[in-house]
């Protein structure tokens, strides 16, 4: 399956609306986990050969790739409160910080599939003044 050019920007800023941050390896180790999951098609995630070629990739260990994982996913789950990223995941990932599995196959799946928009970006609000005149957003 052949990636959409843009695939790395998009991953990239679903992640940061998420509230991860680009100085954790974890952010770039999860990012390379939902390619390479894209890249795998609809079939069952398989995290310890995930864990391995992120490992292989980024000349580290598996251990250490999934514990940099969960450690920006606890981060990012500490400051959900900040940014909307997190309302915007369906109800049942909503309960307690997600499993790293859970978050990059259901990342994966929306932006392989495309189906339900849950990370597009809202359309501005067109702001009018009283006399209908456009104000700005």
């Amino acid at each position: 399956m052949e990636l959409r050019a843009d695939i790395d920007s998009e991953i990239t800023e679903i992640l940061y609306s998420l509230g991860f941050r680009a100085k954790l390896l974890g952010f770039h180790y999860i990012r390379r986990g939902i390619m390479l999951a894209i890249e795998a098609g609809g079939g069952k995630l398989v995290m310890k050969k995930l864990y391995d070629d992120i490992a292989a990739e980024f000349q580290t260990t598996a251990s250490c790739v999934e514990r940099s994982m969960r450690h920006a996913v606890k981060l990012a789950w500490e400051h959900k409160e900040e940014l909307d990223g997190f309302r915007r995941l369906p109800p049942f990932m909503l309960n307690s910080s997600p499993r790293n599995s859970m978050l990059i196959t259901f990342i994966a799946e929306e932006l392989r599939t495309n189906q339900s928009g849950c990370f597009q970006k809202p359309s501005p609000i067109i702001r009018l003044d009283h006399k209908g005149a456009y104000t700005g957003f």
